[in-house]
């Protein structure tokens, strides 16, 4: 089987940030896997410099070094998820978690055209056709956060995110309160720390975040932070934490736990997320699928995971953002205002015509 890869840079409209980093430029890989009957799966790769533990170069390079020795022409005996998990761990070398992530994704491509069926079939035979998505908003003026949540609420959106940590505790909080007022008493409001705040400060940040009355407040401090933390006036949800996925995984007993924010590209692939995903599931807990400013097939990806564990009551963490406005809006035609569905043009595998195509 034939591989190969191509690497993109996008400069970003109005850029990305967080409490502890800002990025203006979005670099990643595609990765193409062809068999030798023509058939094409994509991959991508796309560490995020100061989240991600890998570099893109360090990614690159684990890739052009594989070698895939097996015929896949006629899929895997055994099932498509038993199958990749075998084939991913016969290959030489241990490879970064967005290298795997690439790897799996196109391997589930590939077996989704063989098939005739959706990526989100081949995880969940039971998958949803939709699910709801929130829109994070920028730090902006007041007219501005409020053209964005009157624009989204108009698409549909329920669900609004707002990066805290980097203003200071009243500042960001003052943001908070003024998104609760724009959007409405009814709308669900997420805040997330990026682990920025201080341990010793989290008491009154949660204290005071509770009149807001947000969804939940996502990783609002350290994993030791958090493992310290004896109880919460709001609901908490993890994300960064589960780089050490022991630790995070022992605080789903914990009373303030209402959801585990689950990014393939950071755990190694969809199978990874999924593993998590069904541990988080069986004890109640709700999964959001989300990103990390990725590209379109990686977004296509998640959105299959996303689907495959869909729940009414909580909305996946897929919005459109400015790193996909950065690519042709067919590569993102899967996110219907503030719902993402399965592709009804092109249904099988991951629904997306050939990226490596549009990198030349």
């Amino acid at each position: 089987m034939k591989h190969r890869t191509r690497r993109y840079a996008h400069r970003l409209g109005h850029g990305v940030a967080n409490a502890r980093h800002s990025w203006s430029i979005r670099e990643g890989l595609i990765l193409e896997l062809e068999t030798q009957t023509g058939l094409v799966g994509q991959g991508e790769a796309a560490p995020l410099p100061g989240h991600s533990v890998e570099s893109l170069d360090e990614v690159e390079a684990s890739l052009n070094a594989l070698r895939f020795e097996r015929r896949l022409d006629d899929g895997f005996p055994g099932g498509a998820k038993e199958g990749i998990s075998r084939y991913i761990s016969e290959l030489e070398g241990r490879l970064p978690p967005s290298a795997a992530f690439a790897v799996e994704t196109a391997l589930f491509d590939l077996l989704g055209h063989h098939h005739r069926a959706s990526v989100a079939d081949l995880l969940n035979a039971a998958s949803s056709v939709e699910t709801g998505t929130a829109t994070l908003v920028p730090r902006l003026s007041a007219d501005d956060m409020r053209t964005i949540v009157r624009r989204a609420s108009q698409e549909g959106t329920r669900t609004f995110k707002l990066k805290v940590g980097a203003l200071g505790l009243d500042e960001d909080l003052a943001l908070a309160r003024m998104l609760r007022e724009i959007a409405g008493p009814y709308a669900r409001i997420r805040l997330d720390g990026n682990q920025s705040i201080a341990p010793t400060d989290v008491g009154s940040w949660l204290d005071r975040s509770f009149g807001i009355d947000p969804e939940f407040f996502e990783e609002p401090t350290s994993l030791d932070g958090l493992e310290a933390l004896e109880e919460s006036p709001v609901p908490l949800a993890i994300d960064e934490s589960l780089r050490e996925p022991a630790r995070a995984l022992s605080l789903l007993d914990r009373s303030w736990l209402r959801a585990v924010v689950i990014k393939p590209m950071v755990l190694g692939g969809l199978l990874p997320a999924l593993e998590i995903a069904n541990i988080v599931r069986g004890q109640g807990l709700d999964v959001v699928v989300s990103h990390l400013f990725d590209g379109p097939v990686a977004h296509a990806a998640a959105s299959c995971l996303a689907l495959s564990v869909a729940s009414d009551e909580v909305d996946a963490g897929l919005g459109l953002h400015d790193a996909l406005r950065a690519w042709p809006q067919a590569l993102y035609a899967h996110i219907d205002g503030a719902i993402v569905r399965r592709p009804e043009a092109a249904p099988f595998g991951l629904g997306l015509p050939r990226v490596f195509e549009l990198l030349r």
